[in-house]
């Protein structure tokens, strides 16, 4: 599946909800943030190399593990996100794609 993902793939998801599969109770994440990784040793092509910054309930903490994620369009994305912060009554998680 990460083979298939690319920074375009989310372009015009930002704001969209998706389903935590399995978690409970049920929740959702929003996409707060899709973008391109930078580092100055190395250009990477953005859409072999991004960020998808996440936001979940505050109620719901959950730690960093291999989570999956339903889309309506999108479909069904396996994604290992990671905790970042808490901020204005929002946890905020992380995935990392890096195909470079």
């Amino acid at each position: 599946m990460v083979d298939d993902l690319a920074l375009s793939l989310f372009d015009g998801h930002v704001g969209d909800s998706f389903e935590v599969s399995g978690a409970e109770p049920p929740m959702q994440f929003v996409l707060a943030e899709a973008e391109p990784l930078r580092s100055a040793a190395r250009p990477s092509d953005p859409d072999r190399s991004f960020s998808l910054v996440f936001t979940g309930p505050d109620d719901q903490p959950l730690d960093q593990q291999t989570l999956t994620l339903r889309h309506g369009s999108l479909g069904e994305l396996v994604l290992f996100v990671v905790p970042i912060a808490e901020r204005d009554g929002r946890r905020h998680y992380e995935a990392v794609i890096n195909r470079a």
